[in-house]
């Protein structure tokens, strides 16, 4: 035995086990919609920050963001997700597309349409 670590691949999935759980937005960051979400934490580990990692699906809406908490980089697996910034600029992401919010991002979050995304968070 060479006494090295095995490190293995693990699947992004959603799962019973990894379920986070639902979030309901407070009605005073609700811009439109009912956008009620779930996650799914597939993993989390330290690297001189806190990363999370799984699959995130929520339901269309808007939220109104101020000073986002985390660093999240995220890739849409299905439906579409506007985010406009603070400056009236849009991004649109829709499947097989990546965004970026930095620690401190204020602007809109769109749930377009039902949607689910796979996501990084880091944070301090």
């Amino acid at each position: 035995e060479t006494g090295e670590t095995i490190v293995n691949a693990q699947l992004i999935e959603e799962t019973e086990d990894n379920f986070s759980g639902e979030s309901v937005p407070p009605p005073q960051v609700v811009e439109a919609g009912s956008p009620t979400s779930k996650t799914w934490t597939a993993a989390s580990f330290s690297a001189g920050r806190s990363v999370s990692t799984g699959i995130w699906t929520s339901e269309p809406g808007i939220l109104k963001v101020k000073n986002y908490p985390v660093d999240e980089v995220f890739t849409v697996l299905s439906g579409r997700i506007d985010v406009t910034n603070e400056d009236g600029s849009t991004v649109s992401a829709g499947p097989g597309q990546s965004c970026l919010l930095r620690k401190g991002w204020t602007g809109l979050f769109h749930t377009v349409e039902q949607t689910r995304k796979c996501f990084v968070t880091a944070k301090d």
